[in-house]
């Protein structure tokens, strides 16, 4: 089965204290999952409306990784 994730599931990596669940099921479908164009330009979207900071460089890392 293949999994469309969602903004939240894919940035849940990101914040501060990141559900724990989340990430284990993350880890355990890596291969099942796929993300849309749309969820791409939301966490693009988010990254450019950040101000420069402590909290922009590493999201704008993760996401170019």
């Amino acid at each position: 089965m293949t999994y469309l994730l969602d903004t939240n599931v894919l940035c849940e990596a990101t914040a501060k204290r990141p559900d724990l669940g989340v990430l284990a099921w993350g880890a355990a479908h890596a291969n099942d999952c796929c993300q849309s164009c749309v969820t791409l330009g939301e966490i693009w979207k988010v990254i450019h409306l950040l101000p420069e900071g402590k909290r922009m460089q590493p999201i704008s890392q993760w996401v170019s990784g």
